[in-house]
C-alpha cells in the first residue's frame, strides 16, 4: 500500500476507527469523507444535545419529586405529632374519665407473669405503679378473703379458652378500706388461640351497693324505732315455723297495742308521740331473751316472738313483765306522760301452724284485751273470733245506717244548777238498730272513729239539730229554751276538713240559725292535735259568732299557753272528775282547779255528769251554775224534749 498523500488527515482516521490504509486516496474522497463525517458529528451534536434535554427534565423531576418526598413528609411528622398529641390527650381525658368513674384497669402477660397497672388502679388500691403486683396471685390478694374463691375461679376460667367474666367483689386497699367494685376480666389469644393475655377492669360501685344495701334495710327496718317492720317479722316467723316444727318445739307470738297513744300523739304533737315509741320499743326489748324479736307492725303496734317457750305461764311472765315496763310513766319534752299496752297472744302449734293465722289469732285476742278494759293480756281462744266477727257486722250496719240517715239525735239540756232555768240543748248522736235495739255511743263512736265514719256522722247531727232547733224557735218563741244556745260535738275529721267553716256558714244560711245561737264542742286532743290550724279555724268560727266549747277537759293533755290562744267560751268539766264531788274522792280537788283555769281564760264553766244533789249543791259552792246530767234530764228524742222544754211556756204564752 502506497502512503497516503494526506498524511496528517490520515492520522486522525484512528481516533474514529478507521485504519490509515481507508484513507481517501485523494482530495474528493477526502472530501466526502469529511462531509460525511460533518454529517455524524451534527447527529451526534443532535443527539447530544437532547440527552442534555432529557437529563435537564429528569433533574426537574427529580427536584419536583423530592420538593413533593419533602412536603409529603413534613406533612406525615406534623400529623404524626398531632395525632401523638391527641393520643396524649385521650390518655389524659381516660385517665381523668377513670378516676371521675372510679375506673381502673390491670393487664397480665402469660409469656412471663408480668402485671401492669393504670395510674388510676394503683392510686385506688394504694399501690405504686411503678412497682404493680409480682404476678397475678398478687394481685388477687387485695381482694378480701370471702370474695377472693369467686375471682380466682374467674381468672382460672379466663384463663382457659378467650373469653369476658363479669362480677361484683370487695378489695381491701393499702390503706385497709374495704370498697365494692364491678369487675370484668378478658383473656386474649395469640394466632394460635391460645390465651396470652389477661386484661381487667375495676369499676368503684361502692356508693351503689351501700344504697343498695340501705334500701334493703329500710325495706326490713322499722327508721323510727330501729327495729325489724312487718315484712322482715312475717319471715321470723315463718323461720321459727320451720324451726319448731324440726325440733317439735313451741313458740309465742304477741301482738301488743299501746293505750292512749292516740291522744298523746294528738296532744303533744308527732314529735312527743315518736319519742315515746321509742322509749316504749326500748323498754319492751328489755324485758326479752336475746333471742328473743321484738318488731313494729306498725302505728303503735308491736310484735313479740318468743322462743322458745315450754310452758304458757312462762309466756304470760314475760308478758305481764312487758304490761309493767310499757305502762311506768315516762317524759315527753319536759312533760310527765302515762300509756299502757293491750297484748294478745298466741301459741304455736295450738293457735295457727302458719304465720298468717298466728298473726290473725293473736291480733284478734289483742282486741279481746282492749275490750277487756285495756292494759292486760289475753290468750287467743276461739270464742274470739267469733267476737270479732260480730264487730265486723255492727261496722257494716252502722256504715249503712250512717248510708241511709238512720242515725237519732237525742237532745240533753244544759241547766243553770239553782233554778233549773234552760240555758242550752246538746245534740246527741244516738242509734237505734232493727236488730239489736238502742246501742250506746260508748259502742258505735269508737267504731265510727276506726272506721273512719265519725266525720260524716258528726256532719248529720250537727245539720240535722240546727234545723230542729230553728223549729222549735219557730213554734216556741216564749219557751224557757228559746234564745238559749244549741251545742254540738265537732270530730277532729271535720275540724281538719278545710271547707268545714265554709260548709258552716252555708248551714246556717240554709237553716236561718243564728251563729251565736250555735256552740260547738272539741275535745283538748283535737284542738290540740294541730295548734295552729286549730287557732285558725276556731279564730274563723268566733269571727261568725260561732260558740267554743273545750269538752271533756282535764282529761287529756293541753297546754295553758296554747289555750290562751283559742278563742274559748266554754270548758265542760267531764263526768269523772264531778263522780267524786261530795264524796270526798280524789278526782273532786281537780274541780276547782278546772273552774278557776276558765276564769282565768274568761270562759264559762258547765259541769258534766251531773247526777245527785250533793254534786249539785258542791258546783255551785265552786262558782260553777251551768249544769248538765241526769240530775235534771237525760238525753230525750226531739218530740219529747221539745214538749217538755218548748211547748209549757208556747201553751201559756198561746192562752
Amino acid at each position: 500500500m502506497s502512503p497516503s498523500p494526506f498524511p496528517l488527515l490520515s492520522a486522525l482516521l484512528e481516533p474514529i476507527g478507521l485504519a490509515p490504509g481507508d484513507a481517501p486516496p485523494d482530495a474528493a474522497g477526502w472530501q466526502a469523507l469529511l462531509a460525511t463525517l460533518e454529517r455524524g458529528i451534527g447527529g451526534l451534536q443532535l443527539e447530544l444535545e437532547d440527552s442534555r434535554r432529557s437529563y435537564r427534565y429528569a433533574a426537574d423531576a427529580l427536584t419536583r419529586a423530592t420538593l413533593r418526598l419533602r412536603d409529603e413528609r413534613d406533612q406525615l411528622e406534623s400529623r404524626v405529632g398531632e395525632r401523638t398529641a391527641q393520643l396524649e390527650q385521650s390518655r389524659s381525658d381516660l385517665m381523668q374519665a377513670q378516676r371521675l368513674a372510679g375506673l381502673g384497669s390491670w393487664s397480665v402477660r402469660l409469656e412471663d407473669g408480668s402485671v401492669d397497672v393504670s395510674e388510676q388502679f394503683a392510686l385506688r388500691l394504694g399501690m405504686d405503679p411503678a412497682t404493680p403486683p409480682a404476678n397475678v396471685e398478687a394481685l388477687l390478694d387485695y381482694v378480701i378473703e370471702d370474695d377472693r374463691d369467686a375471682a380466682q375461679r374467674a381468672v382460672q376460667a379466663a384463663l382457659s379458652e378467650p373469653g369476658r367474666f363479669t362480677g361484683e367483689l370487695r378489695v381491701r386497699d393499702a390503706r385497709g378500706e374495704v370498697r365494692w367494685y364491678a369487675a370484668t376480666i378478658a383473656s386474649q389469644g395469640d394466632a394460635d388461640g391460645r390465651v396470652s393475655h389477661l386484661h381487667g377492669a375495676m369499676l368503684d360501685v361502692t356508693a351503689r351497693r351501700l344504697a343498695e344495701l340501705r334500701t334493703q334495710r329500710l325495706a326490713l327496718q322499722d327508721e323510727l324505732t330501729g327495729l325489724p317492720n312487718r315484712t322482715a317479722f312475717k319471715h321470723d316467723i315463718a323461720q321459727a315455723v320451720e324451726r319448731s316444727r324440726v325440733r317439735r318445739s313451741r313458740f309465742a307470738l304477741l301482738f301488743l297495742d299501746l293505750d292512749g297513744f292516740k291522744e298523746i300523739n294528738d296532744s303533744l304533737g308527732h314529735d312527743a308521740g315518736d319519742d315515746l315509741l321509742q322509749q316504749v320499743a326500748a323498754r319492751i326489748r328489755g324485758c326479752l331473751r336475746k333471742g328473743d324479736r321484738l318488731a313494729r307492725f306498725g302505728g303503735d303496734e308491736f310484735l313479740v316472738l318468743i322462743d322458745p317457750v315450754r310452758r304458757r305461764r312462762d309466756v304470760e311472765t314475760v308478758t305481764r313483765k312487758i304490761l309493767a315496763a310499757v305502762a311506768t310513766p315516762l317524759t315527753l319534752d319536759g312533760m310527765t306522760a302515762t300509756v299502757s299496752a293491750s297484748i294478745g297472744i298466741a301459741m304455736f302449734p295450738e293457735d295457727g301452724e302458719d304465720p298468717r293465722r298466728l298473726l290473725k289469732n293473736a291480733d284478734a285476742a289483742m282486741y279481746q284485751a282492749k275490750q277487756d278494759g285495756r292494759n292486760g293480756l289475753r290468750f287467743y281462744a276461739p270464742r274470739i273470733n267469733a267476737s270479732l266477727r260480730e264487730k265486723v257486722a255492727m261496722v257494716n250496719d252502722l256504715r249503712a245506717a250512717v248510708a241511709h240517715g238512720a242515725l237519732g239525735i237525742a237532745y240533753q239540756p244544759i241547766v243553770d244548777g239553782s233554778d233549773g232555768r234552760v240555758l242550752g240543748i246538746e245534740a246527741l248522736a244516738r242509734w237505734d238498730h232493727a236488730e239489736r235495739g238502742a246501742v250506746g255511743p260508748s259502742v258505735f263512736v269508737p267504731l265510727a272513729e276506726e272506721t273512719g265514719l265519725i266525720g260524716a256522722v258528726g256532719a248529720q247531727v250537727l245539720a240535722r239539730s240546727c234545723a230542729q232547733q230553728v223549729d222549735w224557735d219557730t213554734g216556741s218563741p216564749g219557751s224557757p229554751a228559746h234564745g238559749g244556745y244549741l251545742s254540738v260535738n265537732v270530730s277532729p275529721v271535720q275540724l281538719r276538713s278545710d271547707g268545714f267553716v265554709r260548709e258552716l256558714r252555708a248551714l246556717l244560711a240554709d237553716t236561718g240559725l243564728p251563729a251565736s245561737r250555735l256552740q260547738l264542742e272539741l275535745t283538748e286532743g283535737t284542738v290540740m292535735a294541730d295548734p295552729e290550724r286549730a287557732a285558725r279555724v276556731l279564730g274563723e268560727l268566733a269571727a261568725m259568732g260561732v260558740r267554743i266549747a273545750l269538752d271533756d277537759f282535764g282529761t287529756g293533755h293541753s297546754s295553758l299557753a296554747y289555750l290562751r290562744t283559742f278563742p274559748i267560751h266554754c270548758i265542760k268539766i267531764d263526768r269523772v272528775f264531778v263522780g267524786d264531788l261530795g264524796r270526798g274522792g280524789a278526782q273532786a280537788a281537780i274541780v276547782p282547779a278546772i273552774v278557776a283555769i276558765a276564769r282565768s281564760l274568761g270562759a264559762e264553766v258547765v259541769a258534766e255528769g251531773v247526777e245527785t244533789d250533793a254534786q249539785r249543791e258542791a258546783l255551785l259552792a265552786l262558782g260553777c251554775r251551768a249544769m248538765q246530767g241526769y240530775l235534771f234530764s237525760r238525753p230525750l228524742p226531739a218530740e219529747e224534749c221539745g214538749t217538755r222544754f218548748f211547748a209549757p211556756m208556747a201553751e201559756a204564752a198561746g192562752g
